[in-house]
């Protein structure tokens, strides 16, 4: 019996012949950051593709306590929209919904995980520390684009971050409209991910995928997420963090396609 005010958008494919694909987003938007470009793709690959809005996010409901929901909320999110669907499906992550999988993962398994620019074991510190640095604006800007009050200095400081230099208006745009307003209380959770007590990882086929150009976790710290999942990595050219709206969305797509053909 569902529980939660979570939605899940289903995207049947028409041939289906392959394992069935959960993507759970990342932090600061919700499920329609993969509607553009991979659901298509993985259906067209014969995926039945499902997206979960995470609680206080797209079309789930709990915008208005979003402060409320901690990673554990979205952990709970998670657990309910695996156990409403037909087949156990495949679990790929985003970002903070690497981190959700990853912790949902330490009580349950799953046929296989893909973790895409991943929040590092380290947290979410390091990163806000090194972006400030970079772009002393930047958490000003970032709070503009959540907002919904972006300027011009805010567009162009948030594609340097979340997109890769190769982005074209057209993609900044589309990033844009996904963007919304993050539970504090989550972020502090990304924070704290240090100070958690390490857990065995269960051994499931794992990929660990990341974009050459990503401003928010480097490609060079994929390894401290593979290493512990005995993963595979993968780094996408031309691709930043949001690696499946930006230029090398495709050449990502392709590569977990392929990963997925070998399960």
């Amino acid at each position: 019996m569902k529980t939660r005010d979570i939605h899940i958008h289903t995207h049947s494919a028409p041939q289906p012949k392959g394992r069935p694909i959960l993507f759970v987003h990342g932090a600061y938007t919700h499920s329609g950051c993969w509607q553009e470009f991979f659901i298509p793709f993985f259906q067209s690959a014969g995926h039945d593709c499902y997206t979960l809005d995470l609680s206080g996010h797209g079309a789930s409901r709990g915008r208005r306590q979003r402060l409320d929901f901690g990673i554990d909320d979205y952990v709970a999110d998670l657990a309910e929209a695996r156990a409403s669907l037909p087949v156990d499906p495949v679990l790929i992550g985003h970002s903070m919904g690497c981190t959700v999988v990853q912790r949902h993962l330490e009580c349950a398994t799953a046929p296989a995980v893909a973790f895409l620019a991943p929040v590092p074991p380290s947290g979410t510190i390091v990163s806000a520390c090194r972006l400030s640095l970079l772009y002393p604006d930047y958490l000003i800007q970032l709070e503009k684009a959540v907002s919904g009050h972006p300027t011009a200095e805010t567009v162009e400081r948030m594609s340097q971050v979340y997109l890769s230099p190769k982005a074209s208006l057209d993609e900044i745009n589309r990033f844009f409209g996904m963007v919304q307003p993050e539970s504090q209380r989550a972020l502090l959770d990304l924070a704290a991910l240090p100070l958690r007590r390490y857990v065995t990882r269960p051994e499931i086929p794992t990929l660990v995928m990341g974009g050459a150009e990503d401003a928010v976790f480097p490609a060079g710290q994929l390894y401290t997420t593979a290493l512990p999942w005995r993963a595979r990595s993968v780094v996408v050219q031309d691709a930043g963090h949001m690696l499946m709206i930006d230029p090398g969305w495709e050449q990502a797509a392709r590569a977990l396609r392929d990963w997925l053909a070998t399960l």
